[in-house]
């Protein structure tokens, strides 16, 4: 079986999956050194505080500069020159290549980032080799490069590429009876999933109810990628973890219903920290966003209308998933932004994953319209009570007065706004025990909440029909 997120520092490729160890790390929110070494091959990965800061490797077409000799974009005349100008100055490479004028600044930025992806993602797909990870203090990286990228993106990304269908079976053999469930990292990191793999089907079986040999026998072939994806890295976990829900289902609200509870630092949090100006602005995009979406719904958390297709729903995701996902900050130094930054993006995520879901999106189009009346909102106890309401107008139906009786009183007590529910109670007690008068109290009250109610009015002509016979014959 196949190591999914080991914590330990050294060991067997054969026996550890990189994902997992890439994983791992980010969890730990480790600063250090991993090294990786398959055959003569070797690769470095510097982490900071979780987040991959910088990676090389001594593969010249993964390293900046020799990449762009490959592509034809740098003579490679020049290159060699500044090879040997690094080594005769002692400097690194990058900082030769922008001293020798072969690239510009920006163009080695950009380039040492698409090394440091590109190495890191790479030995994803390692089967065989040796690694070991040594700590160290976060102040000592500080000399290196800083191209900082989620480690768990690199993970999937790199899975992305390495987990065909053979390699998925391979590393989810042994953890076929594992049931599994979302974690709350798996749904920070939704956006990076949907952008890699259509994977609505794998995520949508983490419910806790199907084992891994389940949900293998549920998926196409290209799907196990993911779902490898997921087991190796530690973004499903086991369901016996937690405790099984105690949440009585008639009255659970929709994901998003309560009033949003963002983080909101102290004059403290940031006290011993000093921004540069771009990170001073990037902190109050992201705070004003934070401040956006108080008491938004989550349309207008996405920006779309109530009546937008599925396609626009996704473009709008997408759009600001990609402005507040953690990559888009990488190299910028936060400090309390970065824990709102995390809950800004996951709103976006909890606004998409219900709207996006036809089911989802309708119960909470019953919450939203029923909100904006100033009715009840527990979608739950509502849906309950129409159920119960369709129960008793069948039993009316056939004659059961009293049993209807039951059921309207039932579905008023889980909801009591509903002008039909009312009215329908008073043609049973009419029907039914003849409780005239208390039938007339809920026609009055069926009247106050809609006063075109036609159960209600047809009630109440048919009432006071019947006492002026009855005066009349008494005349």
């Amino acid at each position: 079986m196949i190591q999914a997120a080991p914590s330990v520092q050294s060991g067997d490729l054969a026996k550890t999956a990189p994902a997992g160890l890439l994983a791992s790390l980010a969890r730990q929110k480790a600063s250090g050194l991993l090294e990786l070494t398959r055959g003569t091959v070797k690769a470095r990965i510097f982490f900071q505080d979780g987040l991959v800061r910088y990676a090389q490797s001594n593969v010249r077409s993964e390293n900046a500069g020799g990449r762009e000799v490959d592509e034809g974009k740098l003579k490679a005349a020049t290159f060699d020159r500044a090879v040997a100008f690094a080594k005769q100055a002692g400097i690194a490479l990058h900082e030769a290549l922008v001293q020798t004028r072969a690239m510009t600044p920006q163009d080695v930025t950009a380039a040492l980032k698409r090394q440091t992806i590109e190495v890191a993602t790479g030995f994803v797909g390692w089967t065989e080799g040796t690694f070991s990870f040594v700590a160290a203090e976060a102040a000592k990286l500080n000399r290196l490069p800083d191209v900082r990228v989620s480690a768990v993106h690199l993970a999937l990304t790199g899975a992305k590429r390495a987990f065909t269908p053979s390699v998925a079976r391979t590393l989810l053999r042994g953890h076929e009876a594992l049931q599994l469930e979302r974690t709350a990292e798996l749904e920070r990191e939704l956006f990076t999933i949907r952008n890699l793999w259509n994977g609505e089907q794998t995520i949508a079986l983490l419910n806790g109810k199907y084992s891994v040999s389940d949900i293998v026998g549920k998926l196409r072939e290209d799907d196990l990628g993911l779902l490898a994806a997921i087991v190796v890295t530690g973004l499903g976990e086991a369901a016996a973890a937690h405790p099984a829900a105690t949440t009585n289902p008639t009255t659970a609200t929709v994901p998003g219903s309560a009033p949003h509870a963002a983080y909101r630092a102290t004059p403290n949090d940031d006290a011993a920290c000093t921004f540069t100006e771009p990170e001073s602005q990037a902190r109050a995009v992201v705070f004003a966003e934070r401040d956006r979406q108080k008491n938004l719904d989550h349309y207008q958390v996405l920006g779309v209308a109530h009546g937008a297709q599925t396609a626009e729903i996704k473009s709008a995701y997408f759009a600001l998933a990609r402005r507040f996902h953690s990559d888009a900050y990488s190299g910028l130094s936060l400090g309390s932004a970065t824990r709102v930054l995390t809950e800004v993006f996951q709103r976006i995520g909890e606004a998409h994953g219900t709207l996006a879901d036809a089911a989802k999106r309708k119960e909470y189009d019953v919450y939203v319209d029923r909100k904006a009346r100033g009715l009840p909102t527990d979608v739950g106890a509502i849906l309950k009570a129409e159920s119960v309401f369709q129960r008793g107008t069948a039993l009316l139906r056939t004659g059961k007065a009293n049993e209807a009786e039951a059921a309207f009183r039932e579905a008023l007590a889980l909801n009591s706004a509903e002008a039909d529910f009312h009215a329908q109670l008073a043609v049973a007690l009419l029907r039914g025990r003849r409780a005239v008068d208390e039938a007339r109290s809920h026609l009055d009250r069926a009247l106050e909440l809609d006063p075109k109610n036609v159960i209600a009015l047809a009630e109440l002509k048919r009432l006071a029909g019947a006492g002026a016979a009855e005066n009349s014959t008494r005349g």
